[in-house]
């Protein structure tokens, strides 16, 4: 997919990060009817000739005129957020440090997670899928003063 082969299918509006469609390109479709669906993730998915993009990369080759070189990162976290200015162009690492917490955490902080054997709070961090303890505490709230005091910021949502 080139941009100008994506500027025939559909226009995009990067004050909104709405895509709209160009062309009927079969029955179920309409000129002027939004592009795409919500996936499991949440992503924002286009159906294009055939095949399938995630919006925010479709978003990055419309306004910059290529496909991102690494990773796309929601700024703010919501995923089928496509406005060009709550996207970058970033490493696994920097994408993965902007993810929120996971649903089945029950510490409120990420990188922070309960002890079953010792009664205590764990802090830790993962870097190249090795996960490595920063110690165990009597709360959830120390345990996370212990990620920010080794310069780990995140956010808790």
């Amino acid at each position: 997919m080139t941009r100008d082969e994506l500027k025939e299918l559909v226009s995009y509006d990067s004050e909104t990060g709405v895509f709209k469609r160009l062309k009927q390109t079969s029955p179920r479709i309409k000129v002027g009817q939004s592009a795409g669906w919500k996936d499991a993730y949440g992503y924002l998915n286009i159906c294009l000739r055939g095949k399938k993009w995630k919006a925010h990369r479709l978003a990055w080759l419309y306004v910059y005129g290529e496909f991102p070189k690494k990773e796309i990162d929601h700024i703010n976290g919501i995923k089928n957020d496509n406005r060009i200015c709550n996207l970058r162009d970033v490493d696994r690492l920097t994408n993965e440090l902007n993810k929120g917490i996971q649903s089945n955490n029950t510490s409120g902080y990420k990188g922070v997670s309960f002890q079953k054997q010792s009664g205590k709070w764990e802090a830790y961090v993962c870097s190249q899928r090795k996960k490595k303890s920063l110690g165990v505490f009597t709360t959830a709230e120390l345990a996370a003063q212990a990620r920010a005091a080794h310069g780990i910021k995140e956010k808790n949502t």
